[in-house]
């Protein structure tokens, strides 16, 4: 039984039951990855190292620097394999 049928069977107790249904199964995933994320990075500041990656390399996303006009999305610059295939269809 995989996680998407057993909130299924959840969600048909908790109709029976009068309760309320229970979170979709993944709901916290991201919330749970990202405070892994956060004690990681607290403890290797109190062991005294670099707290990421952007500490590390300078350049990269979050290190105070910014991006050069163009080259985010949204700029009208066309990057990659959308602009050529909108072209394509708007074409023919």
């Amino acid at each position: 039984m995989n996680a998407t049928q057993q909130h299924m069977i959840d969600l048909y107790r908790a109709a029976q039951r009068g309760e309320t249904p229970p979170p979709p199964p993944g709901q916290g995933d991201l919330a749970a990855l990202r405070s892994v994320r956060e004690y990681r990075r607290f403890r290797r500041v109190l062991a005294g190292r670099p707290a990421g990656p952007s500490a590390r390399r300078p350049g990269t996303a979050g290190s105070g620097t910014t991006v050069a006009a163009g080259a985010g999305f949204g700029s009208g610059a066309p990057r990659g394999w959308w602009p050529r295939l909108r072209a394509r269809r708007t074409a023919g």
